[in-house]
Order: structure tokens, then sequence, then C-alpha cells
């Protein structure tokens, strides 16, 4: 299963309202997380099979295991992929898990 992340097409500014120092600096903070979603999809995707586990299992290894270890969480609605960030464990998009 190949996991793809939305990514950020534009952020719509207008010249008369911004300055340009803000502008070029929500461009690049655009770019740049779009850039990280990248890359997280990269590596999910590079991983032939994470291990797929159930969403007491992830939270029974989550004290032990390392930052970036990722599982896929097979009884979630919808089926996700957990990641350890910061010693938590989280979903893709960043939320709290569980």
């Amino acid at each position: 299963m190949d996991v793809f992340l939305n990514r950020i097409d534009a952020a719509p500014l207008y010249a008369e309202e911004f300055s340009f120092d803000f502008e070029s600096w929500v461009s690049n903070f655009v770019d740049g997380l779009n850039f990280t979603l990248s890359e997280i999809q990269d590596e999910i995707n590079s991983k032939n099979q994470l291990p797929q586990l159930t969403q007491a299992a992830i939270v029974a290894l989550g004290p032990t295991a390392v930052d970036g270890e990722m599982w896929y969480c097979t009884n979630s609605v919808p089926p996700n992929v957990v990641i350890k960030i910061d010693g938590a464990l989280r979903q893709v998009t960043h939320t709290a898990f569980p």
C-alpha cells in the first residue's frame, strides 16, 4: 500500500496587501512544508512493508520505540501510519495518537 500525502498548491497573496518580505516568507514556508511532506511520503513508501499492528499493540510498543519508528495501524478508521516523533506517537497528519 502506498501513501500519498496532499501538498499545498499555492499561498494566494496579493502584492497590494502584504510586503515583499512577508510574501517571500510565506512562499518559502509553503515550499518547506511541501518538501517535508514529500520526504515523509517517500520514507513511508520506500519501506516495502511497514509492520502492521493494532492500535493497542502500537501503544504498548510506544514507550520502548525509538524516534522515527513507523507502523501501519490496522484497526483505526481509516487505517493510518503512526510514527514516533519527539517521544510521542503521531499519525502522519501529526495529530495526537490515539
